[in-house]
């Protein structure tokens, strides 16, 4: 098992705060190969992660990454290092800035809008990204945060993961990015019927392409999930 976390519940309908203005362009910095933290928010800040085959100058894929609730961004980055690797992607994972992401523990899109805003700013100032190469994915709450911040901004997001999600918020969306929901099917504390089937129904009647894997599994991101959804993310 990767990670294994339980995801609080909340709903904010005001989408408008959680625009993103950060995009992709020619870097005036440089980036270190390997893992290291944003520098951006003290105790709370994130990690990102730049493979052995990064070249600087060349384009990369990015991926943007959300830890699950009451957890932290190294921890995941470590685990899912190998895959990071294996198809060459840079990962950015920030730490919410509390114990999980704003829309989710306070109702409201806001301070972790911003740091994520600030830490794509950021990197897209060190690294040559893709922009046809930028995703996002999250897992639990993550997933959640994953899918509201992917479907408000799919005109930068290309394409889509929530794994383990419990629900999204997004009346105001961008774009039509592909869907990628992973789910395990005895899953107690998020049951996929009230979660990812649901969501499955919800955006594909909104007209989104959505695929839904369902795992025999509880609520957790196992290796198999990760793999699936990488290859899903890159292929």
């Amino acid at each position: 098992m990767i990670a294994g976390v339980a995801c609080s519940s909340g709903f904010a309908p005001d989408s408008g705060k959680a625009r993103l203005s950060a995009r992709p362009g020619a870097p005036s910095g440089s980036l270190e190969l390997g893992a290291h933290r944003l520098g951006l928010g003290g105790d709370r800040d994130g990690t990102v992660y730049a493979p052995p085959s990064y070249l600087p100058g060349a384009g990369i894929g990015l991926l943007l990454l959300f830890h699950g609730a009451g957890g932290s961004a190294a921890p995941f980055v470590n685990a899912i290092r190998p895959l990071a690797d294996e198809h060459g992607l840079l990962v950015l994972a920030p730490d919410s800035r509390a114990a999980t992401w704003d829309v989710i523990g306070r109702g409201e899109f806001g301070a972790d809008v911003d740091f994520v805003d600030d830490a794509l700013g950021r990197i897209f100032g060190r690294a040559t990204v893709d922009p046809s190469r930028v995703w996002v994915a999250g897992f639990s709450d993550g997933g959640t945060y994953a899918l509201s911040l992917g479907l408000i901004n799919g005109d930068l997001f290309r394409k889509v993961a929530g794994m383990s999600p419990g629900y999204y918020v997004a009346d105001e969306r961008t774009g039509k990015p592909p869907i990628l929901l992973t789910h395990g099917v005895n899953d107690i504390i998020l049951p996929i019927q009230n979660a990812s089937r649901a969501i499955r129904t919800s955006l594909q009647g909104l007209g989104y392409d959505v695929t839904l894997l369902e795992y025999e599994a509880g609520h957790q991101l196992t290796e198999e999930m990760a793999e699936q959804a990488f290859d899903w993310l890159t292929a």
